[in-house]
């Protein structure tokens, strides 16, 4: 089966299909620097296997889906420059505890930075530039663990944990 999928930095268009549910040994997505456009699958989220989805350098836009940022499995959500809307989500990191990156930077996301955003344990890079983001920085910033240096980590090899 299917483990991994690259088809970055070619120049594939069109809508992304709703159709990842049957994709349950899919690791790794990466369809970044295309023409893609419409909104994310919501059964991105729902591969339980996938570490990692790089969709940046599209023209993806609506909102984040729910499943993608609520995923148990994903280490690695990459989804910058494209034309993404609203704001970040409430329930972020509710179900995740292993998300190391979250780039979402030049979309047009607004509102305020979500203090529930801190419930993302595991965080290395937190991307969030280039939006329309407004208010205070939630006082938690300074407990994120990895982030402040506070625990000691060795660097974050994503082939390293899957091979």
């Amino acid at each position: 089966m299917l483990r991994v999928l690259n088809l970055a930095n070619n120049n594939m268009s069109g809508i992304i299909s709703d159709c990842w549910m049957n994709w349950d040994l899919l690791v790794i997505l990466n369809l970044e620097s295309n023409q893609f456009s419409g909104k994310i699958p919501s059964s991105l989220g729902n591969i339980s296997s996938l570490l990692s989805l790089d969709m940046r350098d599209n023209k993806l836009f609506g909102n984040l889906p729910v499943s993608l940022l609520n995923s148990k499995s994903l280490m690695i959500i990459e989804l910058a420059e494209n034309e993404l809307v609203g704001k970040i989500r409430t329930s972020i990191g509710r179900d995740n505890k292993s998300l190391k990156v979250l780039s979402l930077r030049s979309n047009k996301l607004e509102g305020k930075i979500p203090y529930e955003i801190c419930h993302l344990s595991s965080i290395q890079i937190l991307d969030l530039a280039h939006n329309d983001l407004s208010g205070n920085l939630p006082t938690c910033f300074t407990n994120f663990r990895v982030m402040s240096g506070s625990e000691t980590s060795t660097p974050f090899l994503l082939y390293d944990t899957l091979f």
